[in-house]
């Protein structure tokens, strides 16, 4: 965590550096993978409004895992019922795993209802991904039966 905030120093005193799209990626996972959601979330407003970079699906991907890692489920939710007609199949799947791995099964619920309903139109990612939401469910049926005392036969 150390090197992750010294080096998210070095890039924030960089002058003269314009960064770019692909730039804001790296600095999203990067929070992301550390759990530095408000340092994400500043470098995310920086991108918008400071450098008027134009937001892609992977930056949506980066601020999805960045705020599900960190159990902001509801507030990744509402942006991605607000975006949905941009997004892809993936955003949802980032907020159905965020819900498996902090056992929010009604918020699981409606949205593998709606992965179910969206990837049907999608035929060319469909089974990839319905696979994927399958497992994640899976997932969380498992844990949730856990907690309510099931024991395998």
């Amino acid at each position: 965590m150390g090197m992750v905030r010294k080096l998210l120093n070095i890039l924030n005193r960089c002058e003269g550096v314009q960064p770019n799209d692909i730039t804001f990626i790296c600095l999203l996972s990067t929070c992301s993978h550390a759990g530095l959601v408000d340092e994400g979330m500043g470098f995310y407003a920086s991108m918008v409004t400071n450098y008027i970079i134009s937001l892609k699906l992977e930056h949506y991907t980066c601020i999805v895992d960045l705020l599900g890692c960190a159990a902001h489920l509801q507030e990744v939710e509402n942006m991605v019922m607000e975006m949905a007609w941009k997004l892809h199949v993936a955003q949802w799947m980032g907020l159905l795993g965020a819900c498996r791995i902090h056992g929010n099964v009604e918020m699981a619920k409606r949205i593998a209802k709606r992965i179910s309903k969206w990837s049907l139109k999608m035929l060319l990612v469909t089974w990839c991904y319905q696979t994927s939401m399958l497992l994640l469910v899976t997932g969380i049926f498992v844990r949730m039966l856990n907690d309510i005392g099931w024991q395998e036969a």
